[in-house]
């Protein structure tokens, strides 16, 4: 710390000056610690290792050692969504990947991003994509020139 500033270096500089940055509410000043930072990347990760498997807000607090309403309102601020929004638009970011570069079904990728029916994930799929899954693959995927096409 020099001077109250606290100086990072590395690659997860963007991260660190976020969780670092000041919030103020009119004369009330709050301020992310090193720890808090870290047990919210700590959430990050379990979030992302998990993404398969039913995620509970009880589970992802206990990750970050604090009790589900605290954590809750200190991830918001920091990630600007409710946990539960943010593991949706993960598992959907996962799900374009696979969509993308991937031959799996559109129901194995719902299946390997947490959605134990594909109409759960064609629902979710669409409020952030704004298009079913197979829509999206359809659109995205690179053009594959056939070999019996040559001669």
């Amino acid at each position: 710390m020099n001077g109250g500033v606290i100086l990072f270096g590395g690659r997860d500089l963007a991260a660190n000056i976020i969780c670092h940055s000041s919030k103020t509410m009119g004369d009330n000043k709050k301020h992310f610690t090193v720890a808090a930072c870290d047990k919210l990347k700590d959430v990050e990760g379990f979030i992302e290792q998990n993404l398969n498997t039913s995620i509970s807000l009880e589970a992802l607090a206990s990750v970050a050692c604090m009790s589900p309403s605290h954590f809750g309102r200190r991830f918001k601020k920091s990630h600007g969504l409710a946990p539960s929004q943010y593991i949706i638009r993960r598992r959907i970011a996962r799900a374009v990947f696979l969509l993308e570069k991937t031959e799996l079904s559109v129901t194995d990728i719902g299946l390997e991003v947490g959605y134990q029916e594909l109409s759960n994930f064609s629902k979710a799929f669409r409020k952030v994509m704004g298009t079913t899954p197979t829509q999206y693959r359809n659109k995205n995927r690179p053009i594959q020139k056939s070999s019996s096409s040559r001669r």
